[in-house]
């Protein structure tokens, strides 16, 4: 596992906006959309460049973007037994998210600068 004494190391967590050709795929409803020949090859190249652009900009704890994955429920109702989806449920936190984050406003909105690589 990779730590620093020096720093805090950097991620992110869930998944990372996927290219419009892929989220195709994976609001298709196919599951095994993915597991198809060509599909299969753009999904390796996605996530090649995904892994690319994570280094590029410093990030420390590099993942997949959770591409390959359709969504966090339908991954999980897959593999483990016992959730259902519960229709009835309206949306959460309806705008409250952007209310918390209006004191952060000017960091939000700051530029991204890329950590220099070491040497």
């Amino acid at each position: 596992m990779k730590h620093s004494v020096d720093r805090i190391l950097t991620t992110h967590a869930g998944s990372l906006p996927r290219p419009p050709d892929l989220l195709e795929l994976v609001n298709s409803g196919d599951s095994a959309a993915f597991d198809q020949g060509s599909n299969t090859q753009r999904l390796r190249f996605a996530v090649s460049e995904i892994v690319r652009r994570q280094a590029e900009l410093g990030i420390d704890v590099i993942d997949d973007g959770e591409y390959g994955k359709p969504s966090f429920v339908s991954y999980i109702n897959e593999r483990l037994g016992g959730y259902e989806v519960d229709t009835r449920a309206g949306p959460r936190n309806s705008g409250k998210p952007l209310a918390r984050a209006a004191p952060f406003r000017s960091f939000m909105h700051s530029p991204v600068r890329p950590r220099p690589t070491p040497t």
